[in-house]
């Protein structure tokens, strides 16, 4: 089987975890384990997950931070400074989620919006649901009906206040493929060959579009 990597973080004085809702579903595609954000590179793993978390430094994007960005994920960042560029190089398949695809949107040269509530005054700090809007990138790795196989209702669930939007992206090799319906909010990009994300938390709601993703990150 293959193994899959998930970026934990601190349950204990020496223990890390994950939620379980991400353990049920990575399972599916393989053996999961749990990866302290302090420990070297894993050579052992066949795709390496960068789930959600708290917020994103602003530092690492080279800005100050807003006033309604609070609660940085310390421990993920460690990560993010130390070991992901290892993982890069040796051109591990990665798949991030929330703020692992905003950790993947800053580390390809784009650039996040901080708190586009307060940015887009429409647009409330936590949306429960956002609707998805594929573009037509998105059919050369998935062909249109297998999409509307596997999403039905395009929608996702949202809880995110930043992001990484289709403006932040001008200049990179950063290919949005959906992204929210009246917004410019990016749902889902790929980064490189092997590198993909998404906006959204799919290990809640086991969105086909996203088990298609994983399988094809890991050759299935």
């Amino acid at each position: 089987m293959k193994k899959i990597g998930i970026v934990g973080w601190k349950t204990g004085e020496n223990s890390f975890g994950v939620t379980t809702p991400y353990i049920e579903w990575l399972s599916k595609f393989g053996i999961v384990q749990i990866l302290s954000p302090q420990q070297g590179v894993d050579d052992t793993i066949d795709l390496l997950v960068l789930p959600g978390g708290l917020d994103i430094a602003p530092q690492s994007m080279n800005q100050v931070p807003g006033f309604l960005t609070s609660n940085t994920d310390v421990m993920k960042q460690y990560f993010y400074d130390n070991n992901l560029d290892q993982y890069l190089e040796k051109g591990t398949p990665i798949f991030g989620i929330c703020l692992g695809f905003q950790q993947l949107c800053v580390k390809f040269g784009g650039q996040l919006v901080q708190n586009y509530g307060f940015n887009y005054s429409n647009k409330s700090r936590f949306e429960k649901v956002d609707k998805l809007k594929a573009l037509p990138e998105l059919f050369n790795l998935v062909d249109e009906t297998k999409f509307k196989e596997n999403f039905k209702k395009y929608e996702v669930n949202s809880l995110h206040h930043q992001g990484c939007f289709l403006a932040g992206i001008e200049g990179t090799s950063i290919e949005a493929l959906a992204i929210e319906e009246g917004f410019g909010n990016i749902e889902i990009a790929k980064f490189s060959n092997n590198v993909y994300g998404v906006q959204y938390h799919p290990e809640e709601i086991y969105d086909g579009l996203s088990s298609l993703i994983i399988k094809s990150l890991l050759n299935e």
